[in-house]
């Protein structure tokens, strides 16, 4: 599995859960070939700031950003994307305790990748994610 660096995001149609059993994500073909990816291979989203490519959901427990390629001639250079909705920890995804009662999870909502944690943190700002920004 190879390491895919991420930096800028590009949001997708939240509602492709509906219509998806998963999501990919897409790579510009240039980078790709760079990677030495291919469709369907394996990835894992990492940046300066998440080098282990790596939701911290709690102090037990880590998921990694993990999604299959899509070769994407669509997206600019340098560019990774992934549609939202998908690689949930929670929303039903995981078995969840209450009251004393174990409700089962639905690991279907757990499929695909959700990369958001691996998006590069403003080194001046530490608080938000890297933006970029033009004047009009």
């Amino acid at each position: 599995m190879r390491s895919l660096r991420y930096g800028y995001s590009m949001e997708r149609n939240s509602k492709s859960q509906m219509m998806y059993c998963s999501n990919l994500a897409h790579i510009y073909p240039v980078d790709a070939k760079a990677l030495g990816v291919k469709d369907g291979d394996l990835v894992k989203a990492v940046s300066s700031s998440n080098p282990k490519g790596e939701w911290q959901v709690s102090d037990k427990w880590a998921k990694p950003m993990v999604g299959s390629v899509l070769i994407d001639p669509g997206l600019r250079p340098g560019v990774t994307a992934f549609s939202l909705g998908m690689g949930h920890w929670a929303s039903g995804a995981a078995d969840v305790e209450v009251n004393g009662r174990t409700i089962k999870g639905d690991a279907r909502r757990a499929k695909g990748v959700h990369a958001n944690a691996a998006m590069q943190i403003d080194p001046h700002l530490k608080n938000v994610c890297l933006s970029e920004l033009s004047r009009r």
